[in-house]
């Protein structure tokens, strides 16, 4: 495993599912060292490190063979031979076991988005950066650990939606100062909402069948929906050149406050209003 140091000593998986986390250094991997419950040198720091990997590891095995609403703090911690009071040094609750890896991967990705060229396409700068984060094997693993927990376990959608809400909306403010125009910011909602689907939808896809790494398959799925992202660009420019605030009619509809013949119809309504709804 990359990442290696010595001294460290893999956690015994036993019968774990195939995605759990059972070492520290398998954490380390997700943040390249960054992690500071995992990466710190000492035997304490690094007991505490194993002992977090046990836990989550054992949570993990739980959730699989009896499903996440069955198992209690008390299941996890008899698994691991620890006090509830030991588990809850390391966790706020059952739920955070299973979001625990997800917020430095989510760093990451910001990071990634940070570090790309400023003249880099937008679209692009955002798809290099999920690709490249995605194609770290501890990145990989924690998406499909997290992701076949919550598909199993209906309680959890509403969690697992808040993390990636909150990250979409932080990559949305990143999106939006690399964009031109007027309409910086809806654009930006619709570029980082397209490609935040085409990242679902693969790692469903992906995670039936894991034999092939994520990071390719995300790739073509983003270069799959980009001449559609071209029109979404286009967007903005049209509002910087006012052509977005026209009235949108839709087909085989009259245009509102026009006759047949395409003149008022009255004179009470206001001229030049848009009655366009903005893209949020």
């Amino acid at each position: 495993m990359s990442g290696r140091r010595a001294g460290t000593k893999d956690v015994p998986t036993g019968s774990a599912p195939p995605w759990a986390v059972v070492s520290a250094e398998g954490a380390d991997e997700v943040t390249g060292g960054g992690l500071d419950h995992v990466a710190l040198p000492g035997l304490r720091e690094r007991k505490l490190a194993r002992t977090r990997a046990q836990l989550t590891e054992a949570a993990d095995r739980l959730f699989a063979s009896r499903g996440f609403a069955a198992v209690t703090v008390e299941d996890i911690c008899a698994e691991v031979d620890v006090s509830p009071r030991t588990f809850f040094r390391y966790f706020h609750s059952k739920e955070d076991v299973v979001f625990d890896g997800i917020q430095p991967c989510l760093d990451q990705t910001l990071a990634a988005l940070a570090d790309r060229p400023a003249s880099e396409d937008a679209y692009e700068a955002l798809s290099q950066a999920l690709v490249g984060v995605v194609a770290n094997p501890g990145v990989e693993r924690e998406l499909l650990r997290v992701h076949l927990i919550v598909r199993s376990s209906p309680e959890l959608t509403g969690p697992s939606l808040e993390h990636f809400r909150a990250l979409q909306d932080e990559l949305m403010q990143l999106m939006a100062v690399r964009l031109p125009g007027t309409a910086t910011h809806s654009v930006a909602r619709l570029l980082t909402a397209v490609a935040f689907a085409a990242f679902v939808a693969t790692l469903d896809e992906w995670s039936d069948e894991p034999a092939e790494p994520l990071a390719p398959q995300l790739g073509r799925a983003l270069s799959a929906v980009r001449d559609g992202v071209q029109g979404i660009v286009r967007l903005g420019d049209d509002a910087g050149d006012g052509a977005a605030r026209q009235q949108v009619t839709p087909p085989g509809s009259r245009p509102e406050g026009r006759g047949a013949g395409g003149g008022r119809s009255g004179s009470g309504g206001r001229r030049g209003r848009s009655t366009a709804t903005p893209a949020r």
